[in-house]
């Protein structure tokens, strides 16, 4: 019981300094001592241990521990969240290289080309994080309120718009009573111009959704789009961002 207590502390320890990896090794000794060996735990353990690699931008080490999560524990949805936002902030991190390159090029056709390539990296890397997050929404749509206008804004960087409204009406169809999911669907048609369109979805949402307030702005915006009032729809959007 000693050891229990040993081997405990050490854990609690190494949770305190962040340090998730051997917090991890420690916790797997605590089980295997007393044969009881707690997969979801460890899987939890293994998502901090990402986080803090990816907070440091160690993204494929990052990745590495989220997987090895999603092996211990295949309901640990969250981690598809996470394996998108590595590889976002691998390409945005790759993007502001190529930026920098960029600057100093001063007619010179290799660093040019150099910029160039990075920024196609960084095109493909972010192509990942929009298929991880898809499959973050497709398995979590109730949480699909903390990525979907980050996941939209990367397919518009990407010129994917077609694919905006076919992941839309996907995870509408799915989930027909998810206010946020069909609330951005009327969003994309109301901003594509399809204003009729934009219309009856958010009517929708509001039949099953009264009382929501941003339901209702999503209406009032789209309305005002109707009427040609832009600046008045854009003031409209920044009250909902807020």
């Amino acid at each position: 019981k000693f050891n229990d207590w040993a081997i405990s502390h050490l854990i609690k320890l190494h949770k305190q300094n962040d340090d998730w990896k051997n917090a991890t090794e420690y916790l797997k000794i605590l089980f295997e001592m007393n044969n009881n060996m707690d997969h979801v735990k460890l899987a939890l353990y293994k998502v901090q241990e990402g986080r803090v690699l990816l907070k440091n931008n160690n993204f494929n080490l990052s990745r590495e521990a989220f997987e090895e999560a999603l092996n211990l524990d295949v309901d640990l949805n969250i981690c598809y969240y996470f394996i998108g936002n590595s590889f976002a902030d691998e390409s945005n991190s790759i993007y502001d290289s190529a930026i920098e390159l960029e600057d100093q090029v001063e007619g010179s056709l290799e660093k040019n080309e150099q910029s160039q390539k990075l920024k196609v990296d960084a095109e493909n890397i972010l192509a990942k994080a929009i298929t991880m997050w898809g499959n973050f929404i497709e398995n979590m749509p109730e949480y699909s309120w903390m990525i979907l206008p980050t996941l939209k804004d990367a397919l518009q960087a990407l010129h994917r718009y077609d694919d905006i409204e076919k992941l839309l009406i996907q995870s509408e169809g799915k989930n027909q009573n998810n206010l946020d999911i069909v609330s951005h669907l009327a969003d994309f048609y109301a901003n594509k111009g399809d204003i009729g369109k934009a219309l009856k979805t958010i009517n929708k949402a509001l039949e099953n959704n009264q009382d929501s307030l941003i339901a209702q702005l999503k209406k009032i915006k789209i309305i005002c789009l109707k009427n040609k009032e832009s600046s008045l729809s854009v003031q409209i959007d920044k009250l909902i961002v807020s």
